[in-house]
């Protein structure tokens, strides 16, 4: 499966091909009986940090108490990780969603990094409440902006986001489409 991105911060002013193999894994979901807490996650690309990506990878995280989910958290974490040779939004990474055109709110966003030797990793995450992510779930097409990069979900996105969002709907409640 092969997408189109488009990529307009410096030094990118173009568009690039994306490839099925570049996506982000589907969500998962995972007891901690230490903890007594569910954690459900779309984890970003793991496969070799040796390997430059086009473009940030999503990711999404919510944790519930216990093994059985009573309600829809109130919120969960969606972010992006970028993995490139020199830092791309230490000063800038506000983030920007829509969904099918519309403006998700976001309440906050924040920003964590690792250097290594001949790499930087970066992570991006925003605050979303759930109705807003319910709303993005269900969305035909999803676009983000992290300062100056533009990203389109791709299909593979979207599938993940479903399952995410499926594994954090109490059985018996109406699923969000």
């Amino acid at each position: 499966m092969t997408g189109r991105l488009a990529v307009d911060s410096p030094p990118f002013n173009a568009e690039f091909e994306t490839d099925a193999s570049l996506e982000a894994p589907a969500a998962k979901q995972e007891y901690d009986k230490f903890k007594d807490l569910t954690v459900v996650s779309i984890p970003p690309l793991s496969s070799g940090l040796r390997y430059y990506y086009i473009r940030p990878q999503l990711k999404a995280f919510a944790a519930y108490p216990g093994q059985k989910l009573l309600a829809s958290p109130k919120s969960a974490r969606i972010g992006f990780f970028a993995h490139s040779d020199g830092w791309q939004y230490l000063r800038c990474h506000e983030v920007d969603i829509l969904a099918d055109g519309k403006r998700i709110v976001i309440k906050e966003t924040t920003h964590d990094g690792t250097v290594g030797k001949g790499y930087v990793l970066e992570h991006i995450d925003s605050t979303i409440i759930w109705p807003e992510i319910v709303k993005i779930n269900s969305a035909k097409v999803v676009e983000a902006k992290i300062c100056n990069t533009k990203i389109t979900f791709s299909a593979q996105n979207m599938t993940d986001l479903k399952e995410f969002v499926r594994l954090l709907t109490p059985k018996g409640a109406r699923q969000p489409n």
